[in-house]
């Protein structure tokens, strides 16, 4: 159980990472159109 938790500690951090990125993606796309 404690492994599981420790795994799931770990790619929380990951997956909000991968959010921001898409977010910032999401900008420049958006500026490079304007």
């Amino acid at each position: 159980v404690r492994r599981l938790r420790d795994c799931n500690a770990e790619l929380q951090p990951g997956h909000l990472r991968d959010l921001q990125t898409e977010r910032d993606q999401s900008l420049l796309r958006i500026q490079n159109r304007l």
